[in-house]
């Protein structure tokens, strides 16, 4: 018997099922307060962030048998309870799926949905990817002596991730630009380090810090500049649905935050 035969057995008729109201705020997208889930990842408050939306923190509330695994030096934890095998995180996460079908008055076993649970299970954990990877394991064997001592830039590096207020994608471009001190990075890793980030729960503010700040204390260069311009579908699909708006974010570190011409040189760079 399948995932979704199994939990649709278990569960009441999809057909009967009532369909709750949503709240106003999800439907008009003013405020998030009253959709965000209590007691699934705690939040921390992170002062170098323009809103408190800091990294995800261990639970309170780890008991002894409760091993928390920090992933990837930027505050993501997983814990012994509820990390496995992929194959066993998918089977919950569709199980979880199933559930979530029946309660928009969906059908879960109908043939061409009996199998989506299982490929929305497998699309998600690709999608969250990232908080299995570490700055180390990304960038240990790409960094080489130079004296080259100019801007690096790297542009138009393809970003996806998913907003963490509504799990819906918000995608765009990213351009990275240091200038070296004695050590340079292989050109690809600029982009995994963005992939590296990006692949998880995410706010646009966060990643562009988070990238700066990966780049900045493993490479420790004279300074970094990372600029995001993003496309954000929590606006465009839903709530004020505006298709056309776009966010931008800029962070700088170093000489960038401090020499006024370097960051139009940069920026000039960036908008060609």
């Amino acid at each position: 018997m399948s995932v979704v035969q199994r939990v649709a057995s278990a569960s009441v008729d999809w057909r009967r099922v009532p369909q709750a109201s949503a709240p106003a705020d999800a439907v008009n997208g003013d405020e998030h307060a009253s959709m965000k889930p209590a007691g699934v990842f705690p939040r921390s408050r992170d002062s170098g962030s323009a809103v408190e939306n800091g990294p995800d923190v261990a639970p309170e509330n780890a008991t002894e048998n409760v091993r928390a695994r920090k992933l990837g030096g930027s505050g993501s934890y997983v814990t012994s309870a509820n990390h496995g095998s992929d194959e066993a995180r998918c089977q919950r996460i569709a199980e979880a799926v199933t559930v979530i079908m029946q309660e928009l008055g969906v059908d879960p076993v109908r043939s061409n949905l009996r199998d989506t649970p299982e490929r929305y299970a497998r699309a998600l954990l690709e999608f969250t990817s990232g908080y299995a990877l570490s700055p180390e394991e990304t960038l240990s064997d790409a960094v080489f002596s130079e004296t080259y001592s100019d801007m690096i830039l790297e542009r138009d590096i393809d970003i996806w991730s998913l907003c963490e207020h509504h799990m819906v994608p918000f995608f765009g471009k990213c351009h990275i630009a240091y200038i070296p001190q004695g050590r340079i990075l292989g050109l690809s890793k600029l982009a995994r380090v963005a992939e590296m980030y990006a692949r998880r729960l995410q706010v646009q503010e966060r990643l562009t810090r988070q990238i700066a700040d990966c780049i900045e204390e493993y490479l420790q260069p004279r300074g970094v500049a990372v600029y995001i311009e993003a496309t954000h579908l929590c606006m465009s699909m839903r709530g004020i649905r505006k298709t056309d708006a776009r966010t931008t974010t800029i962070t700088t570190r170093g000489v960038f935050a401090t020499d006024r011409s370097l960051q139009e040189q940069f920026l000039d760079l960036v908008k060609r």
